[in-house]
């Protein structure tokens, strides 16, 4: 298939499974965060946590055949999961493993299995042992020779400050190859808060092509933004995600002609981001290049 960016033509291979997922493997949280975006959505659905039996289904249909990276996260807290080390031990041998945290279950055992983690630190930065606990963390991660780790500061007001603050605090850990603070956009408030800040015009998104996110109950929806229920592929219960991300799927189809004609609907019309998922596919190539 091609298609154009910036006016150039590109092609672009549609693989038999998607290369980039997301799982959400916890719908559930121990904190309340105002820049997250379960503050402005709600789901009627009440699974808390995705079924192991869902993985064991993924592998078992070789749905990572064509797939280099997946990331735990979405709407919940993933170290909340009580299997989450059977997860991590079930996906490992199959693809690159990411998993994005709050920070506060950083002493799992389990998290040094994974090949990159991300830690939110304006979930905790009013927590007084927050910065010893990633300490802790950047540190047993060096001694065990992973993960890669991106402490992450969302730009909302004062982010240059704690930019500023974390460089301070963790100038020795910095010489580490595995530990990196990095800013990023605020992504959910700008998209669901705050409308009119969005661009009039974006370039083509090519998470239809590339990317799924995997929802606690099993709804598969086309991006990590994707937190209702308004886009949804089908569900790994019923379907395999061969049969979910094929071009016999009108939904699938339909997503991706929209998205060709820049007619974006529900969540893709809000949002100013281009491709999410390449993009954190991209943070983690970075992160992982550092140990080069």
């Amino acid at each position: 298939m091609v298609v154009k960016i910036n006016d150039l033509p590109v092609n672009v291979f549609i693989p038999d499974t998607p290369e980039i997922y997301q799982i959400e493997v916890s719908r559930k949280c121990n904190l309340s965060c105002s820049m997250c975006a379960r503050s402005f959505f709600h789901r009627e659905d009440e699974t808390e946590f995705i079924d192991l039996a869902l993985i064991d289904k993924l592998i078992r249909e070789r749905s990572f055949e064509n797939s280099y990276f997946v990331e735990l996260q979405m709407s919940g807290e993933p170290t909340l999961h009580p299997q989450l080390d059977k997860i991590i031990n079930k996906l490992k041998p199959f693809v690159a493993l990411g998993l994005s945290t709050n920070g506060t279950n950083l002493d799992l055992d389990c998290l040094f299995e994974l090949d990159y983690v991300t830690i939110n630190y304006n979930a905790i930065k009013n927590d007084p042992t927050a910065i010893d606990r990633i300490r802790r963390f950047v540190q047993r991660a060096y001694r065990y020779g992973k993960p890669a780790i991106d402490l992450q500061i969302i730009e909302l007001s004062d982010w240059d400050l704690d930019y500023e603050i974390l460089n301070a605090e963790f100038k020795h850990e910095l010489v580490l190859p595995m530990f990196n603070i990095r800013t990023v956009p605020d992504c959910f408030m700008t998209i669901f808060d705050k409308p009119d800040r969005l661009p009039v015009e974006k370039e083509l998104c090519l998470n239809p092509w590339l990317s799924v996110s995997i929802q606690a109950n099993g709804n598969v929806v086309p991006c990590c933004f994707s937190f209702g229920d308004d886009i949804v592929y089908g569900n790994i219960k019923e379907l395999s995600l061969y049969e979910i991300w094929s071009v016999y799927n009108d939904e699938v189809v339909k997503l991706r002609e929209e998205h060709r004609a820049g007619n974006y609907r529900n969540i893709c019309a809000r949002c100013y981001m281009r491709s999410p998922m390449l993009l954190h596919w991209a943070i983690f190539k970075d992160s992982i290049r550092r140990f080069v």
